[in-house]
């Protein structure tokens, strides 16, 4: 057997190793995403000041995107912006606040005024000149003849009351009607945090603002359905510093190797990278580096194709890879190695 064909051998021993762990990582991400479908829902809950905890859930990014869409929200022009700013989509929260609305008869004016001529002075009942020559006034039963009738409007919202307006009658005018509708504010705060998990979950208050009084009014339903953080390939390149060992395993010429084992520190730019962002990675791929061989004392330029992060199943570390390495040093040698390096 000639030193290319150990070389192809090793190569192709390395790759199918990568392609094992790969597919182990993504039969992981599946069994961890249908986990997170069964277990993540959290219920709406209405905090003593009104505030409400939102029902979160997980979705697949299809089943989310539908939702955008239904919701009435052009979900081109979002994705489109969404790449302008470098973003993905994350979730979709909906907030719905219901007012009761009402309609009543034979209500009672809320206040009354004394009415006024434009003259400014008091409006005066009519009067009726008898034959007799004396005179008697109009019968105003209710009051409506001498004063301006006001019914304050108020929308319900549960057991709160948000002003809305006003609507006068003056009985004496041409146009007896008048009315004023408040200028309202509508303000919605969500604070957001995220658990341990990663996971988002919003508490949601909405006030109304109107003459003068602000409100806060109960919400309906709060939902945020979150996209389960998928993990993608992208160019990330990023720097690592680490240790290989192994073995020796021929030499281009064919010549005899000057030692077996060897202990290689070493860095190397890992151009790709496989995960759910550019920091939270579960894979890096195509480190190209360089590196100095202990027991030969040699420099040795290394070729790291693909790397686990072990950090993410252990316990207080995070960022630490595990990889195969082919390296190829000045004097024509080439080793296998397996080396555990830490990334910045």
């Amino acid at each position: 057997m000639n030193t290319k064909t150990k070389i192809a051998i090793v190569a192709g021993i390395v790759i199918i190793i990568g392609v094992l762990l790969f597919w182990i990582q993504k039969q992981s991400d599946e069994l961890a995403e249908l986990r997170a479908h069964n277990s993540a829902l959290v219920d709406q809950k209405t905090l003593k000041d009104g505030t409400v905890r939102n029902q979160r859930s997980i979705s697949s990014k299809e089943d989310l995107e539908r939702l955008i869409k239904e919701s009435g929200i052009d979900w081109k022009l979002v994705r489109s912006d969404q790449k302008e700013l470098g973003s993905k989509l994350k979730g979709i929260q909906r907030v719905v606040v219901r007012s009761q609305g009402w309609s009543r008869t034979n209500l009672d004016s809320t206040s009354t005024h004394v009415g006024k001529n434009e003259d400014g002075t008091d409006v005066s009942l009519s009067t009726v000149q008898c034959s007799d020559g004396s005179v008697i006034d109009c019968p105003d039963t209710f009051g409506y003849l001498t004063k301006r009738q006001e019914l304050t409007l108020q929308e319900p919202f549960g057991d709160k009351q948000v002003p809305v307006g006003t609507v006068g009658f003056s009985a004496w005018k041409p146009s007896p009607w008048d009315a004023t509708i408040h200028p309202r504010q509508y303000s919605v705060t969500n604070v957001v945090s995220v658990d341990k998990e990663g996971r988002s979950n919003y508490h949601t208050q909405v006030k109304v603002s109107s003459n003068g009084e602000e409100v806060v009014v109960p919400v309906d339903s709060a939902q945020y359905v979150e996209k389960y953080p998928e993990a993608s390939f992208m160019f990330n390149p990023r720097l690592y510093f680490g240790v290989d060992g192994g073995v020796m395993a021929s030499r281009i010429s064919g010549t005899p190797v000057d030692s077996v084992g060897e202990v290689t520190p070493n860095m190397h730019v890992a151009l790709f990278s496989h995960g759910k962002t550019k920091l939270d990675m579960n894979w890096t791929f195509l480190g190209i580096g360089v590196g100095y061989e202990t027991q030969n004392q040699s420099v040795g330029f290394l070729i790291s194709p693909v790397n686990y992060n072990i950090g993410k199943p252990l316990p207080l570390v995070e960022n630490v890879f595990l990889g195969p390495t082919i390296s190829l040093d000045v004097k024509g040698q080439v080793s296998v190695l397996l080396g555990i390096r830490v990334g910045l």
